[in-house]
């Protein structure tokens, strides 16, 4: 999903002692941020490097997560400097970024009483404020590939206070005149406290929490939810359908993650079962992903690749069906069953599908039918292979 920002004026909320403004993604955040009034806190001290400093010496900051009634983690914050500085000529301002129950940055506050300031000490504007907020939503953004070097060219003038100016092939990831603050407030926006925010949302949620997050339609949630239920060895059939299910419409990536929950669930219900339900309702990208992880067993599932055989003349793309082959081809799992499914392949409309069939048939041990059919496809299509 594309998140769209629409920046309101700075909201001012109370948190403890610290009394703050805030910088938020819209009306959804705007919800969330009415809800955390009815959240309880729970500190977490982690230990952390800077995510953009690698030089840095390891820190020990408080993660603050916030929990529902039912103490699953719903949402998470931490306060961290606008900026490293190392010759003490910035403005460093205490910056609390918020991320949600998956580690997804959602907004940030500035101490009250502080502004966030660019070159010159000029402080943020609200269209600064608003280019902040976008830069620190972008994921993908340059600055992940950027080193702070990178962001300072000739010395001429200075970027928060550092000689140097911003480069201009980065002027679209930074607000000019606070590049370092931008580099840093997005590594720790983006960087390794994602990570720790989805491990330990995966291990203190609820199970019945887990559940509604593999039927949200939420790739992320969907995906922290697997990865919860394989780590805890939760093994039911209504987390297997509700697996099933969930990969019909969720993305692609998700495939491997879900294929992995169900051989280890093979206990529960049958593997067998699972790969037959997923390999009728998902696309084919997906299923090439079924295909694929036959590659790592070390014993070829004899019923698997049956299965599959019966659906050739389905699939949709000719990757799906040369992949198949190869596998069979090389693992030489060829039962009667199977070459009678492949053979219906030559009657495929589209040509190099009938043909990837037909250069595996020929050399195969085929019974008089099917050689018959072999010799009449060679006789029609003799100019063409």
């Amino acid at each position: 999903m594309i998140l769209t920002w629409l920046l309101s004026a700075a909201v001012c909320l109370s948190f403890g002692l610290m009394t703050s403004c805030t910088f938020d993604t819209g009306q959804e955040s705007k919800k969330d941020l009415k809800a955390v009034e009815e959240f309880s806190e729970r500190v977490h001290e982690i230990s952390i490097i800077h995510p953009g400093d690698p030089d840095a010496e390891v820190m020990t900051l408080d993660l603050m997560q916030g929990l529902d009634s039912a103490s699953n983690p719903v949402q998470y914050s931490l306060w961290v400097n606008s900026v490293i500085c190392r010759d003490k000529t910035c403005d460093v301002v205490l910056v609390k970024l918020i991320w949600d129950a998956f580690g997804r940055y959602k907004r940030y506050e500035v101490k009250k009483g502080f502004k966030l300031s660019k070159l010159d000490h000029v402080p943020f504007s609200t269209a600064d404020h608003q280019k902040l907020q976008g830069i620190l939503l972008n994921k993908k953004s340059a600055l992940s590939e950027a080193t702070k070097e990178g962001l300072v060219g000739p010395k001429s003038k200075g970027v928060d206070g550092v000689a140097g100016a911003t480069v201009l092939t980065l002027g679209e990831h930074v607000v000019l005149g606070a590049g370092y603050t931008c580099y840093d407030l997005w590594h720790w926006a983006n960087g390794e406290v994602c990570e720790i925010i989805q491990e330990k949302t995966s291990k203190q949620t609820s199970i019945q929490r887990l559940q509604k997050y593999l039927c949200s339609g939420d790739d992320v949630a969907i995906q922290t939810a697997l990865q919860a239920f394989t780590q805890r060895g939760i093994y039911t059939e209504e987390v297997v359908g509700s697996t099933i299910a969930a990969m019909r419409n969720s993305h692609v990536d998700l495939m491997p993650l879900a294929i992995k929950y169900l051989q280890s669930a093979d206990a529960a219900v049958p593997y067998e079962a699972s790969f037959q339900s997923l390999l009728t309702q998902v696309s084919a990208a997906k299923v090439l992903l079924l295909i694929e992880s036959f590659y790592e067993y070390e014993k070829p599932p004899l019923a698997l690749v049956v299965e599959v055989s019966k659906h050739l003349n389905n699939f949709k793309n000719y990757q799906e069906i040369h992949r198949f082959l190869s596998y069979i081809e090389s693992h030489q799992i060829i039962t009667e069953e199977i070459l009678e499914n492949v053979s219906k392949l030559l009657e495929h409309p589209k040509f190099f599908f009938s043909r990837r069939a037909y250069n595996f048939l020929e050399e195969q041990q085929l019974p008089e039918d099917l050689k018959k059919k072999v010799k009449n496809y060679l006789e029609k299509y003799a100019d063409r292979l």
